[in-house]
């Protein structure tokens, strides 16, 4: 993440799934450490649209958010804008 690569990048880098570097960047956020993530975001439309779903849905489960937006935006990115508002 220092190295401003994407999260693909990472998990290529490091011979790991998509998924398992994303829960990676969710356990440091947890843990409150400082790290930047706007470069491993989807297009700002999706982080508006997806923070909105987050808002209206007064929710940070997944599948509600996934299935208010109809399917548009992966669970990874989902995962990603929910990290970012840790």
């Amino acid at each position: 993440l220092k190295e401003k690569l994407t999260v693909e990048e990472i998990a290529e880098k490091r011979n790991l799934s998509v998924d398992t570097i994303i829960g990676h960047i969710e356990k440091l956020k947890e843990l409150k450490e400082n790290v930047q993530l706007d470069h491993t975001l989807p297009s700002k439309k999706a982080v508006t649209e997806i923070k909105k779903a987050f808002k209206v849905l007064k929710n940070t489960k997944l599948t509600p958010v996934f299935e208010y937006l109809k399917g548009v935006y992966s669970y990874q990115d989902i995962r990603l804008v929910r990290a970012s508002l840790k």
